[in-house]
């Protein structure tokens, strides 16, 4: 994205902590991600934190981005990569 002056501009992102890790007694938190097109050029991205000791789900979040010119600021589509 950078060779095409592109840049992520995150427009919405909600955070959900139900429980923050003890950090001094060593906790491991365990982090999924993943993405999926929102809309025509927007992309979705989900968290979902875990507690590694009993599997509990400690939080999720969600952000909602789209690619945008660095230059001038207009929205663009991502383009398609070819392999």
């Amino acid at each position: 994205m950078r060779k095409l002056n592109l840049i992520w501009v995150t427009s919405r992102m909600h955070i959900e902590i139900y429980r923050y890790p003890a950090w001094y007694w060593g906790d491991v938190v365990e982090i999924e991600t993943w993405c999926q097109s929102e809309g025509r050029i927007g992309t979705r991205r989900d968290w979902i934190l875990k507690d590694i000791a009993n599997a509990e789900v400690t939080g999720c979040a969600t952000r909602l981005a789209f690619p945008v010119e660095e230059n001038n600021r207009s929205l663009k589509k991502i383009p398609t990569l070819k392999i």
